[in-house]
């Protein structure tokens, strides 16, 4: 199996696992969250080397110390926007019986795979790598849920969705949790424009994107390659008003933790360089 593909799914499957073993932290994940996650990271060599890690007191003392000194705050930033996504997730199903929901670079993360067991009349959706979408498949049994492989440079969301039960016509959730960020601005604004075309049903759009204007953001796109676009709130509000997509939140880790987290310890310091958008865009 060519894990490449992988290494980030591990390493925040590692950090959210750490972070649910911390004193506050035990029940913000749920327990199926946190076997699937197991499940996931057990099938691999590297899964399994992360697994040892997350049993090592040293490799976790390590772990804290050089990602807390990296980017301050984003330990339990990546475990709050997973409860203010679940949120927004159910508050849509709740509201529309026949919807589906469809996670675009899903990785390893577990929630579309808890709620198709939950919402058997629901269709869930998640577009990934072959090699992730390979690993999930064979560790769910819901049958209400496709895990399609692809390569999104290479291919377009339309095509990768045609070879899924993806409806047109129902109302659909569109999830992109920490992808924009990898892809060039010409590519992120036509992906959007594109999701506003796919259904003729209602539609919510929550995406992630690194904020320009903060320096740790500014240093890692100067340092990691794979990181092509970030965009000032302000700025990305206006840009999306003009593809007729009208964002009625934005939130950064302190309001999210403030509005939606609050029985979660107050962290000593709130990620600054993520943000959430979330859109809903009536058929």
């Amino acid at each position: 199996m060519d894990e490449k593909n992988l290494y980030t799914s591990y390493e925040l499957t590692l950090v959210l696992m750490t972070m649910a073993r911390k004193a506050g932290y035990q029940d913000a994940l749920a327990p199926q969250a946190l076997a699937l996650c197991e499940q996931y990271l057990s099938q691999t060599d590297q899964g399994r080397a992360r697994l040892k890690r997350l049993n090592s007191r040293i490799a976790t003392f390590i772990m804290n110390l050089v990602t807390n000194k990296a980017a301050p705050g984003v330990m339990p930033w990546l475990l709050t926007r997973k409860i203010y996504i679940e949120k927004k997730a159910r508050a849509f199903l709740a509201k529309h019986p026949d919807g589906q929901i469809v996670n675009i670079g899903a990785g390893l993360d577990t929630l579309l795979s808890r709620l198709a067991g939950e919402y058997s009349s629901h269709a869930f959706i998640e577009l990934d790598y072959p090699v992730v979408a390979n690993l999930k498949r064979s560790t769910t049994e819901a049958n209400n849920i496709t895990f399609y492989g692809c390569d999104l440079s290479q291919s377009s969301v339309e095509q990768a969705l045609s070879n899924t039960p993806f409806n047109n016509k129902r109302p659909t959730f569109f999830l992109m949790e920490g992808l924009l960020m990898y892809l060039p601005k010409v590519i992120v604004n036509d992906l959007l424009a594109q999701l506003l075309t796919l259904t003729s049903g209602d539609k919510v759009l929550l995406f992630s994107a690194m904020d320009d204007g903060i320096t740790h953001g500014r240093w890692m796109k100067r340092h990691n390659s794979k990181w092509e676009w970030s965009a000032n709130p302000a700025t990305l509000k206006e840009e999306l008003s003009d593809l007729s997509i009208t964002a009625s939140e934005q939130l950064g880790h302190a309001d999210m933790h403030r509005q939606h987290a609050q029985h979660l310890p107050q962290p000593k310091h709130f990620y600054q360089d993520e943000y959430y958008n979330y859109a809903e865009v009536s058929a």
